[in-house]
């Protein structure tokens, strides 16, 4: 196997000796029976090793470049499992999972001779870095994962490659949170809650309300996904919801169609499409010397006058970068809250810095760019910048952001 400049033959070792190393071996314990190698793993910690309850773990770039049976052996266990997570997801989207439960279903598929062991080793290895993952918690030892949420986003997970080369190995399986995908959720909900019946002659078809968890099990789509698509069908007018924070995850406690919504859902049924407003002609923007995620995302927009989709297209792929980065099934503010908030005793999913305060300001700085651009952006189509002087400030804030990011040491 080729491996990433930075992994030589020492490099390898040393990887080896934490995969194969015990499991009540912790970190003070491995220093100290290999201190010649305390540099190389610190080198390492970040990309190729990870931090667990005092424990040195391979991340999933490690067991590609210690590239050993064993490591090999996990991910094609992983791969094996996929097809019961997915299924797992279907018969409950918002339910906690464990290994009993995955087993159970594997077996259920055709494969009878999975062990829990081995089964158990996978998903704690690999499902914390994949963005398919709502959330998860480790058993006693702080290493196994004992139970899991899944997103959406399960639905696009293929097998991993059971070897690759170091620097090529894949990233996590994202579906980015895109305007277009909001709008597709969007008309999939509008279309469900016209045509839901309680009864073939239901009188109030179109007319019933929903509650959050009842469109994401029909729909089958996140909770973060269903609000945004809630609140573009609302800024719309083909929706009405009855907002309530002790709904989360969801920002609704029920809503239910409009006039106008009904009308909307016949057009879906007729094939017709929704119209896109379109922004006025603007004077072009120079965004030249900001971050390059915000040059690639937004220069071309930018320089032919669209503003509006400038911006907004650059704080969505803050969003996705975030996600990207810390490997969580989140986006929009529920992202920035798990990514950056400090936690008790450990560091920050994404640490920014040591320093508990400045790591908090740094998280309030995301959550707002989420909640005070991208969420308003993405969701009311009459919102533009008010000239090309605030489109650009309001990218060199994201650009500041992005470069902040560059710096982020995830844990």
């Amino acid at each position: 196997m080729g491996l990433n400049p930075c992994i030589g033959e020492e490099e390898q070792r040393v990887l080896r000796a934490i995969f194969i190393a015990p499991e009540d071996v912790n970190v003070p314990q491995f220093r100290a029976k290999h201190p010649k190698d305390r540099k190389i793993v610190d080198r390492l910690i970040g990309r190729y090793i990870t931090t667990r309850s005092d424990h040195y773990r391979l991340t999933l770039a490690g067991l590609y470049a210690c590239d050993m049976d064993g490591a090999r052996h996990i991910i094609e266990m992983f791969n094996a499992l996929i097809p019961a997570l997915q299924k797992l997801y279907v018969a409950d989207p918002a339910g906690q999972k464990n290994i009993p439960l995955v087993l159970e279903q594997a077996r259920a598929n055709g494969l009878p001779s999975v062990v829990a062991a081995d089964a158990t080793r996978a998903l704690s290895y690999v499902l914390p870095e994949l963005n398919v993952c709502g959330g998860w918690n480790w058993g006693s030892s702080g290493t196994t994962i004992s139970s899991f949420t899944l997103t959406d986003l399960v639905y696009d997970l293929e097998p991993l490659p059971i070897r690759v080369l170091a620097d090529e190995v894949p990233g996590p399986p994202v579906a980015f949170i895109t305007v277009e995908r909001i709008q597709a959720a969007a008309d999939d909900v509008i279309r469900f809650m016209a045509h839901y019946r309680t009864t073939p002659l239901d009188p109030n078809v179109g007319k019933h309300e929903f509650s959050g968890p009842t469109l994401m099990e029909s729909v089958g789509i996140s909770p973060g996904l269903l609000n945004d698509a809630v609140m573009m069908s609302e800024s719309t007018g083909f929706v009405t919801s009855v907002a309530d924070r002790a709904a989360a995850p969801y920002r609704f406690r029920r809503v239910w169609l409009t006039d106008d919504g009904r009308a909307y859902a016949r057009e879906l049924q007729d094939g017709c499409a929704r119209r896109q407003p379109t922004a006025p002609p603007v004077r072009a923007l120079d965004i030249s010397a900001l971050h390059d995620s915000v040059k690639r995302v937004a220069e071309r927009l930018a320089t032919d006058g669209h503003l509006r989709q400038a911006v907004m297209d650059t704080y969505i792929a803050l969003d996705n970068e975030v996600a990207s980065r810390s490997g969580l099934g989140e986006n929009g503010d529920a992202l920035m809250n798990k990514a950056f908030a400090p936690r008790v005793g450990t560091a920050a999913v994404l640490q920014l810095s040591t320093n508990d305060e400045e790591q908090t300001g740094f998280m309030f700085l995301y959550k707002g760019a989420m909640k005070a651009v991208r969420n308003r952006y993405t969701h009311r189509s009459d919102l533009a910048p008010g000239s090309a002087e605030e489109a650009a400030e309001w990218l060199a804030f994201v650009s500041l952001l992005f470069r902040v990011l560059d710096s982020a040491k995830r844990n």
